[in-house]
């Protein structure tokens, strides 16, 4: 790449994430917190860990199935309000695995090619400036579960479709070829492609999450009504592991990505 590899952010130079509300239901279910960290939660006016990922769970378990507005579908960015599920989730999350065939996943994304993709959508999905905003905004929020102190692992597949599809212009491109070219060189972030070639791949966005010994594992995935369908079935994680596992074998190694990246770059 053309530009000088930028050093990973130190975890002191994150924000603390945003606060979630009480969970639904008796968080004493879980059997996990004793009085002492309560108390001390309580007085500071936050959730243990556990809980906070146990609120996002209930959070989004009531929107399954259900459209939300405004809201941009599944081949672009989530609504605001399925983004804050996100980062509910995320940093709880020991590591995650994604694929998307069409876009750079999210956690990828350069803030110009965000916000490219719904500047696009806009008149389709009638979407406003500021939803475009505090969704660029949250979008970027998300990413600091890498640059943490304890990073989320984070293992994505994206098909060679979602690279090839022009977002913006030449700069927003070349940019965003870049990041992922970066973070590769991580040692918690693996990034393959997967090629143009016979093989299994999936249709779909999808993203599993192992949220520790405390909750089940747990596959999120976007329909073309606009919602958003998590799952925490072992069936249904079952499946979307062994498609992301098949396509793991199609695809380039890891360590061919950054080539496979700056040859995109000088096809500009």
């Amino acid at each position: 790449m053309s530009r000088s590899m930028p050093e990973r952010p130190r975890p002191d130079q994150t924000e603390a994430g945003p606060q979630l509300p009480d969970p639904v239901g008796d968080p004493g279910a879980y059997g996990l917190a004793d009085s002492r960290t309560r108390k001390r939660s309580e007085l500071h006016g936050e959730l243990p860990d556990y809980e906070q990922a146990a609120s996002a769970l209930s959070r989004m378990e009531g929107r399954v199935g259900t459209p939300v507005e405004p809201r941009e579908h599944g081949h672009g960015a989530r609504d605001v309000d399925d983004e804050d599920g996100f980062v509910g989730l995320e940093p709880e999350a020991r590591s995650m695995r994604a694929h998307h065939p069409t876009l750079v996943y999210g956690l990828l994304q350069t803030e110009g090619y965000a916000r490219a993709i719904h500047e696009v959508q806009k008149p389709v999905e009638e979407t406003t400036s500021e939803l475009i905003r505090n969704s660029v905004a949250l979008r970027m929020k998300r990413q600091e579960v890498l640059t943490r102190e304890n990073q989320v692992k984070l293992r994505v597949i994206l098909g060679e479709a979602a690279l090839r599809y022009p977002v913006g212009g030449d700069e927003i491109m070349r940019e965003q070829y870049e990041k992922p070219a970066m973070l590769s060189a991580w040692g918690h972030v693996s990034i393959q492609v997967l090629p143009f070639r016979r093989g299994y791949r999936s249709a779909n966005d999808f993203a599993i999450l192992d949220l520790g010994d405390h909750l089940p594992p747990r596959v999120q995935i976007d329909s073309a009504w606009g919602s958003t369908h998590p799952s925490d079935k072992r069936r249904e994680v079952d499946r979307f592991m062994r498609r992301f596992d098949a396509m793991a074998a199609s695809a380039l190694p890891p360590e061919d990505t950054p080539d496979f990246l700056n040859r995109l770059e000088r096809e500009l």
